[in-house]
C-alpha cells in the first residue's frame, strides 16, 4: 500500500440533456441545473440509490454510490462528502503467507465476487451552478469513471423523483401553456461535467496568454526488421505543441480540457509520457517548465493533485473497504 493518498481536484457542473437525443428536439430551457440543490435531491432518495450497481466491462467491473451527507463548516459553507464503491472481479485471487511458518493460505473469489475499493469524494460549494470536487485517486477508478458514476446515478434517481422542479424539470417562467392550458413543463436528465483545477501559477499562464508550449516526452517503440526478435528500439521524443490563446468567453477548465482533448488524440504512441507545461517566468523573461504528469495518464495531465499521509486513518480502517471520514476530513481541508 502507498505511503500517501493523493487527491485531484477538479470543477464540476451538472450540465442537461433531454431524454432522447432526436435531431431537431428543442434543447432544454436551462443548460445547467444548481449542484446543491440536486445533491440535495439525490440525499433526500439516498436509500434507493445506495446499493445500486452499474457495471461496466462486460459486468467485470461494477460501481455504487456507497455514503452521501450534506452537512456545513464553520463558514456556513456547503459539503458533500460521497463515496464511491468499486468493484473489481479480475483482481487476482490474495495470498496470505505466514513468514515464520512458511505456511500460505489463498483466499480465492467465486464468480460471483469481486474485490471492493472506495472512492471518497467532496464537493465544496463555489456558485449555485458550479462547484469543486477533490476526488481520491485510486488505481482502477480514476475521476472520469467517478463522473460515469455520478451520471448513472442521476439517471437512476429521475426514476423515484422526476417532476422535482430545477432539477429534472423546469415550469415556462414566463407563464406559457401548452395548447391544452396546461403548464409548460420541459423534462431533462442530468450529465455531470468535471474540468481540471490546475495550480495558481498554470492558470494566470493561461489568462495571461504566457502558456508558450505544451511538452510531451517519452519513449516510442519502432518495429526492425529482426527475425531473431533480439532488439528492441526505444527512440526518446519530445512532442512540442504550441497552444493558441484562451477565449474571452473560454474558462481556464474548459480552456484545459481541449488541450487534453488534443494531445490524447495526437500522443503517437508515445510510451510512459511525462508532460510539461513551458510558460513565461515574468521575473526572467525566459521559459520555465512545469511538470505536469508522469505516466500514462495524460487524460489528468493537467489536474491540480495534492496529497496527505492517512497514517491515522489507516489505523482506523487499513483495508479501504469502509467509510474513512479522515480521509474525507483532509480532501475538505487541502482544497486550493
Amino acid at each position: 500500500m502507498a505511503h500517501d493518498i493523493f487527491i485531484e481536484y477538479y470543477e464540476i457542473n451538472l450540465a442537461t440533456r433531454n431524454k432522447r437525443q432526436t435531431e431537431n428536439t428543442p434543447l432544454p430551457p436551462i443548460e445547467n441545473v444548481e449542484v446543491m440543490k440536486a445533491f440535495k435531491l439525490l440525499d433526500k432518495h439516498k436509500n434507493k440509490i445506495i446499493g445500486k450497481h452499474f457495471p461496466y466491462s462486460h459486468n467485470q467491473y461494477t460501481t455504487a454510490l456507497e455514503h452521501i451527507e450534506i452537512k456545513k463548516d464553520n463558514n456556513n459553507k456547503k459539503i458533500i462528502n460521497f463515496v464511491i464503491a468499486y468493484f473489481d472481479k479480475t483482481a487476482p485471487d490474495r495470498t496470505l503467507k505466514d513468514i515464520n511458518k512458511g505456511t500460505e493460505n489463498v483466499q480465492k473469489r467465486k464468480d460471483y465476487e469481486a474485490v471492493k475499493h472506495l472512492v471518497h469524494c467532496v464537493i465544496r460549494e463555489r456558485k449555485p451552478f458550479i462547484a469543486e470536487i477533490g476526488i481520491e485517486r485510486v488505481s482502477g477508478c480514476p475521476a472520469s469513471r467517478v463522473n460515469k458514476t455520478l451520471a448513472s446515478i442521476f439517471k437512476e434517481l429521475v426514476k423515484f423523483a422526476p417532476n422535482s422542479e430545477g432539477v429534472f424539470q423546469v415550469t415556462n417562467p414566463d407563464g406559457a401553456k401548452n395548447s391544452d392550458g396546461s403548464d409548460d413543463i420541459r423534462s431533462f436528465i442530468l450529465t455531470p461535467k468535471i474540468y481540471p483545477m490546475c495550480s495558481k501559477e498554470l492558470s494566470e499562464a493561461i489568462k495571461t496568454g504566457k502558456l508558450l508550449k505544451i511538452k510531451v516526452s517519452g519513449n516510442r517503440v519502432t518495429k526492425l526488421d529482426d527475425p531473431y526478435q533480439r532488439l528492441k528500439p526505444e527512440n526518446k521524443c519530445d512532442l512540442i505543441f504550441k497552444p493558441t490563446v484562451k477565449k474571452n468567453n473560454e474558462s481556464v477548465q474548459e480552456y484545459l480540457s481541449s488541450l487534453i482533448e488534443t494531445i490524447m488524440k495526437n500522443k503517437n504512441g508515445i510510451n510512459k509520457p511525462k508532460t510539461f507545461a513551458i510558460i513565461e517566468n515574468q521575473d526572467t523573461n525566459s521559459e520555465q517548465q512545469i511538470e505536469l504528469a508522469t505516466g500514462n495518464e495524460l487524460q489528468s495531465a493537467f489536474v491540480l493533485r495534492k496529497k496527505f499521509d492517512p497514517t491515522e486513518g489507516r489505523k482506523q480502517q487499513p483495508d479501504n473497504t469502509k467509510i474513512n471520514q479522515i480521509y474525507l476530513d483532509e480532501i475538505w481541508r487541502k482544497f486550493p
